[in-house]
C-alpha cells in the first residue's frame, strides 16, 4: 500500500524554479502552525517577510548532492504523469512524452533515465474519466517496468499550486476550491473519502530543525495508505523533504506525491541553470541579424469564442479556416503573428459546461493550427490545457525534450523527430501570474539616458526591440488635444478628473471617439488625485477616490483602451505615515477592468514599498506612473561636488538609473525571488515583446517610460541609428513638438 504526500510550499504567491520559481510547489500550509488559530473560510492576510522571518533557520547544508548520491543509489526512475506542458518550468534536459502505449514507455524505460514525464491533460477531462486515465498509464508502466530488465520506478502526480487561495484562480469555473486549511483541501477534493482529522502534517520544525533523517523517520512510521501534507517555506525545506523521502523508500517505503513543478527538480537533484540563450537552440545568426535589421509588426488575429463554442457548426467552421487562411499569409510574409481568443469571458451554468466551452474553444484553436502550412521559427503557447492539446492533436508531437527555461518559470521544448515541425522550439507561457510596467517622468537627456541604461542592464524586454512612440499626458485642455490629433501622437490621456463626472464623461468621449478614429490608444482618469505634480496642486479637500459605478459608466460611455484610478494613491510625496491605499476598492475596479477589457493605471507610485507594489499587480495594475523618486535622485545628485558639467551630467544619469532600474526589476519580477538571472536570455524578448519603450511628450517636459503591459500590436521601433540620434535631444518644448515628431519620422526612415 503507498502514501499519498501532499507537498506545498509557502513563499507569497507562490514560486517556480529556474531563477525564481514562479508558482509552483504543491500543498503546505503554516497557519496552524504559526499561530495556533484554526483558518476557515478567507484568511486574514499574512505580511510574507514576517511571516518567513518568524521561521527557524533553514536546516544548514544543502541537500542536493545527497539527494543526487541517493538517486544513483536508486535505480528508481521518478515518472510525472501532469496534467498540462507547464509543469515542466523547473527541469531541463527531460523526455516529455505525449502519449503512453506500452512500447514508447519500454523504450523510455531503456534509457535509463533518471527521470521523465508523461503529458496527460487530465485536466482536460472530467474526473471520471481523468481517473480511468491514470488507471490506464499505470497499467501501461507496471507493464513496460516489466519487460525492462532492473526496472523499478516512483510515480509523481503534477498538477497546479494551491497557493492562489486569493486570487481569481481559486474561483476557477472548472477547478475552483473553497479550502484554504490544507487539510480541509485535501478533504474537499477527495469529497470526504480522506478526512481531514486522518491527515498528518510534516511541520516546517521538524524539517529545519531535523534534518532529512527526521523526515525519513516520521515517514516510516507512517501506516499504510496515510495520507500527509508537507510545510515547506522555502527550496532548501522542500530539498530536504526530497533528500528524507528518497531515505525512506531506499528503506522499503513507497509513496505516491501530488505535487506542483519545484518538488520534481528537487526529488530528482536538478541543479537550475540560467535561461537559455538563441546559440543554445542553434538559431541562426543571419536570422537574428536580419529581424534586428528589419524590425517586425506582431500581426494580431482575434478568434471568436461566441462563434466556435456557442453557434453554428457552419460558423464555427468559417471562423476557424478565415482565422488561418490569414495567419498563414502573416506567417508567410516573415510577420510574428498572435492568435487569441476573444477577451469576454464565456462560462457554463455548471463546471461541466464550461468544460466544454474550454473543448470547444481547444478544439478550434488545434484546428486552425494544424491547417497553418507554413513552418514557423518558434511556436508560443499560453495556457495548459491549450499549449497540450496543440503540441499533441495540431503538432502531431509524440515526444520533446524539455531543453530548458526561455525565463524564470517559462518551459521550452523541441519538438521531437515525428512532429510536423521538428526541433522547433516550443515555448509553454503560464496562465496565471501578472506583472506591471513603469512609466518614469524625466526632463531631461540624462534622465532619458539613465531610464535607458537601467533597462538594458536589467534586461528588460522592453529594451530588447526598442520600440518608441509618442505620448500627450494629462490633457486637460481640449484645444490642445484637439492639436495633439493632428500632429501624430500615438496616444494620449484624456484628463478630465478635475470636471464634475458628466462633463468628464462628455469631454472624454468627444476626445475618444476622435482619437480613436485616427488609432490613438487613449487613457482617462476617474477620481482626483491629491499633492504636486509640476508646479499644479490639489489640496487633499478636493480629492476624491475612483467609484466603481462611475467607472463602469464611463468605459462603457467613451471605450477608453486604459483607466488611470485613486485609490489613495497621491502625486508627489506622500505623508509621514506612509501611502493608504484602498486596496479593496481596487480589487472592485480591477474585476470591472477585467470584464470591460480595459488596463488599470495607477499614477503616484513613488513612495509606494515593494509590498504594496506587489499588491496593487496582483489587483490588475498594469501601469505606475513614477516621477517624485526620479527627480528626487537627480536633485541629490547635484549636492556632490563634481569638476566638471559632464560629471554632473553623468552623475545625475547615474543616480537616476539606480531609481529605474529598481522599480523596474519590483515590477517586471515581482513574482520572482529576489535574485536575478546572472545570464540574460534574448529568448525573453521572443515571450514578453509586446512591452515597449515610450516617449512621451506634454508642454516643456519630455517623459519617458514604458507601455501598458499586453499591448499585442508594436508602434514604431527604434533602432541603434535612432538611438544615437536621440543622444543629441535635451528638451523638447510645446513649440517643438513638430519639428520632434518630424525627427522621429525621420529616425524610422534612417533605420
Amino acid at each position: 500500500m503507498t502514501n499519498l504526500i501532499q507537498l506545498r510550499k509557502f513563499c507569497g504567491a507562490g514560486s517556480a524554479a529556474g531563477w525564481g520559481r514562479i508558482d509552483d510547489s504543491a500543498v503546505v500550509k503554516v497557519y496552524e502552525t504559526l499561530t495556533g488559530v484554526k483558518v476557515e473560510g478567507k484568511p486574514h492576510a499574512l505580511n510574507k517577510e514576517s511571516v518567513l522571518r518568524s521561521l527557524p533557520p533553514e536546516w544548514p547544508t544543502d541537500p542536493i548532492n545527497d539527494i543526487i548520491s541517493l538517486t544513483q543509489k536508486s535505480s528508481k526512475t521518478l515518472v510525472v504523469l501532469d496534467d498540462d506542458p507547464t509543469g515542466t518550468q523547473t527541469v531541463h534536459d527531460i523526455d516529455v512524452l505525449t502519449e503512453w502505449r506500452i512500447e514508447s514507455l519500454v523504450a523510455q524505460f531503456r534509457k535509463k533515465p533518471k527521470c521523465f514525464f508523461i503529458l496527460t491533460n487530465s485536466r482536460a477531462i472530467s474526473s471520471e474519466k481523468a481517473s480511468a486515465l491514470i488507471t490506464e498509464i499505470c497499467r501501461n508502466l507496471s507493464a513496460a517496468s516489466k519487460t525492462v530488465e532492473n526496472t523499478d520506478y516512483t510515480v509523481v502526480l503534477r498538477g497546479d499550486s494551491t497557493l492562489r487561495g486569493e486570487t481569481e484562480f481559486a474561483k476557477d469555473a472548472s477547478f475552483g476550491y473553497k479550502s484554504s486549511n490544507l487539510r480541509e483541501w485535501v478533504e474537499e477534493k477527495t469529497s470526504g473519502r480522506i478526512p481531514a482529522s486522518s491527515i498528518a502534517s510534516i511541520s516546517i520544525q521538524l524539517l529545519r530543525k531535523g534534518g532529512p533523517g527526521a523526515v525519513c523517520e516520521l515517514l516510516c512510521s507512517l501506516k499504510k495508505g496515510s495520507t500527509c501534507i508537507v510545510n515547506a517555506a522555502s527550496e532548501r525545506d522542500m530539498a530536504v523533504f526530497a533528500a528524507g523521502m528518497i531515505q525512506a523508500e531506499l528503506k522499503g517505503k513507497s509513496f505516491l506525491c501530488r505535487s506542483a513543478a519545484s518538488f520534481v527538480s528537487a526529488r530528482v537533484g536538478i541543479i537550475p541553470k540560467a535561461p537559455l540563450l538563441p546559440s543554445d537552440l542553434r538559431i541562426s545568426r543571419k536570422v537574428e541579424e536580419l529581424l534586428l535589421q528589419r524590425g517586425h509588426a506582431l500581426k494580431q488575429i482575434e478568434v471568436s469564442v461566441d462563434k466556435i463554442a456557442l453557434k453554428s457548426v457552419e460558423e464555427r467552421e468559417e471562423e476557424i479556416n478565415h482565422t488561418a487562411e490569414v495567419a498563414d499569409v502573416y506567417i508567410k510574409s516573415g510577420k510574428d503573428t498572435l492568435i487569441m481568443t476573444s477577451r469576454q469571458l464565456v462560462v457554463g451554468k455548471t463546471a461541466s459546461e464550461s468544460l466544454e466551452i474550454n473543448f470547444k474553444v481547444s478544439s478550434a484553436l488545434v484546428e486552425i493550427v494544424r491547417r497553418i502550412s507554413t513552418r514557423p521559427r518558434y511556436i508560443l503557447a499560453k495556457g495548459g490545457i491549450t499549449s497540450s492539446d496543440l503540441a499533441t492533436k495540431a503538432l502531431g508531437a509524440k515526444q520533446a525534450k524539455v531543453v530548458g527555461q526561455a525565463m524564470a518559470g517559462v518551459p521550452l521544448w523541441q519538438l521531437g523527430p515525428e512532429s510536423r515541425h521538428p526541433g522547433v522550439p516550443y515555448i509553454v507561457f503560464p496562465e496565471n501570474g501578472g506583472y506591471a510596467v513603469g512609466a518614469f517622468n524625466v526632463y531631461n537627456l540624462e534622465g532619458v539616458e539613465a531610464v535607458v541604461a537601467a533597462a538594458e542592464e536589467q534586461d528588460s524586454p522592453a529594451i530588447l526591440q526598442v520600440p518608441i512612440t509618442v505620448h500627450f499626458d494629462h490633457g486637460s485642455v481640449k484645444q490642445e488635444l484637439l492639436e495633439i490629433l493632428e500632429l501624430g501622437f500615438d496616444s494620449l490621456m484624456v484628463d478630465g478628473s478635475h470636471l464634475p463626472f458628466e462633463e468628464n464623461v462628455a469631454y472624454t468621449k468627444y476626445i475618444s471617439v476622435l482619437a480613436h478614429s485616427k488609432k490613438l490608444m487613449v487613457e482617462a482618469e476617474l477620481g482626483r488625485l491629491s499633492g504636486t505634480e509640476d508646479d499644479l496642486t490639489v489640496e487633499d479637500y478636493e480629492a476624491r477616490l475612483t467609484d466603481v459605478n462611475q467607472a463602469h459608466e464611463l468605459i462603457d460611455a467613451t471605450g477608453i483602451d486604459a483607466l488611470a484610478v485613486c485609490v489613495g494613491n497621491v502625486h508627489g510625496k506622500y505623508p509621514a505615515s506612509g501611502p493608504n491605499l484602498r486596496l479593496d476598492l481596487l480589487k472592485d475596479l480591477y474585476d470591472l477592468c477585467l470584464r470591460k477589457g480595459v488596463y488599470l493605471v495607477l499614477h503616484g507610485a513613488s513612495g509606494l514599498s515593494k509590498d504594496i507594489i506587489e499588491e496593487c499587480i496582483k489587483l490588475g495594475v498594469r501601469k505606475f506612473n513614477v516621477n517624485t523618486e526620479v527627480r528626487r535622485a537627480y536633485m541629490d545628485s547635484l549636492a556632490n561636488t563634481q569638476k566638471d558639467l559632464v560629471h554632473v551630467m553623468q552623475s545625475a544619469k547615474e543616480a537616476m538609473k539606480a531609481v529605474v532600474a529598481e522599480d523596474a526589476t519590483l515590477w517586471l519580477s515581482w513574482e520572482s525571488t529576489l535574485t536575478t538571472p546572472t545570464v540574460k536570455s534574448p529568448v525573453q524578448s521572443l515571450v514578453c515583446s509586446h512591452f515597449s519603450l515610450l516617449l512621451r511628450y506634454t508642454a516643456d517636459i519630455l517623459y519617458i517610460g514604458t507601455t501598458f503591459v499586453d499591448l499585442v500590436e508594436y508602434f514604431h521601433e527604434l533602432s541603434a541609428v535612432a538611438l544615437r540620434v536621440l543622444r543629441y535631444i535635451s528638451v523638447i518644448s510645446s513649440s517643438q513638438i513638430k519639428s520632434a515628431l518630424f525627427l522621429r519620422q525621420q529616425i524610422h526612415s534612417c533605420s
